[in-house]
């Protein structure tokens, strides 16, 4: 099963390629559960293969900010029907000695999370109004006479409508990278990213049911 694994496994890195921004942290698996076992390493990321019978994920992590992505992949060889269900994945970390519990996002949550920064951001760039008002007045006889003028701000308009453009592109890309609640039929496998709220630890712990089986990683910061 490996070879198969692992051409399925190189598709999908090229899919998420893992961001590589300065801040984030590659976190690399220390511990497992006793399951077969394999890493791979890819333009120097770490993948982590755990697998029994027929069935088998991989999985890679890195943390930026308060936020550890995971990039789970998941294998069906087995000969019936498998639900995945990105939510029931347990998280906790420990930090100064004291194990802490993480939210795990589902897709819903991380989707509305994403909207309601983007709503915020929008509103912020927006304040200050986009024209402006300025009032003369004069004399016509011995009437006196006043006169509106407004000048629109283009530039800050194009810019909140560009904002606006670049939002959207981004709630599509992360709408399609997040894993949903799936159903994988026989020969099937499906990869997507799922996200947990998280904090710098000194290790993480990640518990992923898979049918009948747990499986459980260890991680901790790449030095």
């Amino acid at each position: 099963m490996k070879k198969v694994i692992y051409s399925f496994l190189g598709l999908f890195i090229v899919f998420i390629l893992l961001g590589g921004c300065a801040t984030n942290h590659k976190l690399i698996s220390h511990a497992y559960s006793n399951h077969d076992l394999d890493k791979i390493y890819q333009e120097g990321n770490e993948y982590t293969l755990l697998a029994t019978g027929d069935i088998g994920i991989s999985v890679a992590a890195e943390l930026q900010r308060n936020i550890i992505t995971l990039y789970l992949l998941y294998f069906n060889f087995s000969d019936h029907k498998i639900d995945i269900i990105p939510e029931h994945i347990k998280a906790s970390c420990i930090y100064y000695g004291e194990t802490e519990s993480l939210k795990v996002y589902s897709a819903e949550e991380w989707l509305k999370r994403l909207k309601n920064r983007q709503t915020a951001s929008l509103i912020l760039s927006s304040i200050g109004g986009s024209s402006s008002t300025t009032t003369t007045h004069g004399t016509i006889g011995d009437e006196k006479v006043y006169l509106r003028s407004t000048a629109r701000d283009y530039s800050k308009t194009e810019r909140v409508n560009n904002m606006s453009k670049r939002f959207k592109e981004d709630y599509s890309n992360t709408d399609k990278k997040l894993l949903k609640r799936t159903t994988l039929f026989p020969e099937e496998y499906i990869g997507g990213e799922v996200k947990i709220k998280s904090l710098l630890a000194d290790e993480y712990k990640v518990i992923i049911p898979f049918e009948e089986e747990i499986f459980v990683v260890q991680f901790k910061i790449s030095e």
